[in-house]
């Protein structure tokens, strides 16, 4: 199996590590099966640039990103001497963590491993861990119950008859790195590089570039339907990712003043989802006619999606939710009383709060109706 075209996968048994013969520099790589979508994508590359920047010696640079592809070097079955050295490989494990996720790089700490040249962490690699810490705001603590399972199962490998209390639920990094040090070789010096890693923020994922985003997006969407096969590890193109990147790109172009460049944007992300969000940002960006029709678009989009019995309520294409439906018809409604059309107007106000209470609406729906009545 031949893997980004570079690739020769020769060994994927479960359980294992999956490995690969780089047919350009020779040597093995082992293949982490990782998310691949476009936001994953972009994301790692943006970290692998990052961590190329920090030359730091303990981390093992992947040398793909699609998907991600480690230079395999094996455990050194004698990876430490005692007590002290192993510590002393878990503050400098925490170390280099620290310095990664400061430079917004993904890595996993229980994909570290301990040979002849000391502590080596792959990057970037993909990490579900880091993902929920990211998004559901957890502390340090969760992360770093990596670094203590991979300090429990390296001590555990030298003294077999040994075992560690799984203590790290809840631990603060401050509080792990304290534990090592009072058994490091220098037990000054490692409460001194305890002390530095209790000064731990959170650090937020990075944000991936909408340009690289719309250029993969676009190399994958031109691919659908052609007779060239999918690299492996790939998933289908995520049209929904691509219009919503094109989307994004147009409101913020739209803020700055460039509405040609916002018109073509938003242009683009209707023709690859007609979503009704993004047909009332085109029809927003108009005026006359071609806005109107935008805006009956949308309004028939959301009919639609609400009437048929076969959408999944799990797509976010097909399913609209209440607050897009009453922005959508909230922007309808405006535009036809802007037109002179109040009864329409009105209607269309009156069906926007239907779906979501906003007392910008209903503040223009009584504008409206005293309007007409005078």
């Amino acid at each position: 199996m031949l893997v980004s075209g570079r690739f020769v996968v020769v060994r994927a048994g479960l359980g294992s590590p999956v490995l690969a013969e780089d047919r350009e520099e020779g040597g093995l790589v082992e293949v982490v099966q990782g998310d691949a979508g476009l936001l994953d994508r972009v994301a790692l590359e943006e970290m692998l640039t990052r961590a190329h920047a920090l030359g730091d010696a303990r981390l093992v640079l992947a040398l793909c990103t699609h998907p991600v592809c480690i230079p395999y070097e094996a455990d050194d079955p004698t990876p430490a001497s005692g007590t002290a050295e192993l510590a002393d490989a878990a503050l400098d494990l925490l170390e280099v963590v620290g310095l990664a996720l400061a430079a917004r790089v993904e890595v996993d700490p229980r994909r570290a491993w301990l040979g002849s040249s000391g502590v080596r962490l792959p990057a970037p690699a993909p990490a579900l861990y880091w993902r929920r810490w990211a998004v559901e705001g957890a502390g340090p603590e969760l992360f770093m119950a990596g670094v203590w399972e991979w300090y429990r199962r390296r001590r555990a490998a030298m003294e077999p008859r040994v075992e560690l209390p799984r203590e790290w639920e809840g631990t603060r990094v401050g509080e792990l790195a304290a534990r090592f040090a009072a058994e490091c070789s220098n037990r000054a010096l490692g409460e001194a590089r305890a002390r530095a890693l209790a000064e731990w923020q959170r650090f937020d994922p990075p944000r991936p570039d909408l340009d690289r985003v719309i250029e993969l997006g676009e190399a994958l969407f031109a691919r659908v339907g052609s007779s060239e096969p999918a690299i492996d590890y790939e998933p289908p193109p995520a049209d929904f990712v691509l219009a919503a990147a094109y989307h994004h790109r147009a409101c913020v172009a739209w803020a700055e003043g460039r509405k040609d460049a916002a018109r073509s944007d938003v242009s683009r992300a209707c023709a690859i989802d007609p979503y009704p969000r993004y047909l009332t940002t085109a029809a927003l960006f108009e005026e006359g006619d071609v806005a109107a029709g935008l805006h009956d678009r949308a309004v028939a989009a959301i009919l639609e999606a609400h009437e048929d019995p076969f959408l999944d309520g799990g797509n976010l294409r097909e399913r609209v939710d209440a607050r897009d439906a009453a922005r959508t018809l909230h922007a309808r409604g405006v535009h036809r009383l802007r037109a002179g059309d109040y009864e329409a107007g009105v209607h269309d106000l009156r069906e926007s709060l239907r779906h979501l209470s906003d007392p910008r609406v209903e503040a223009a729906l009584e504008r409206a109706q005293a309007r007409s009545r005078g």
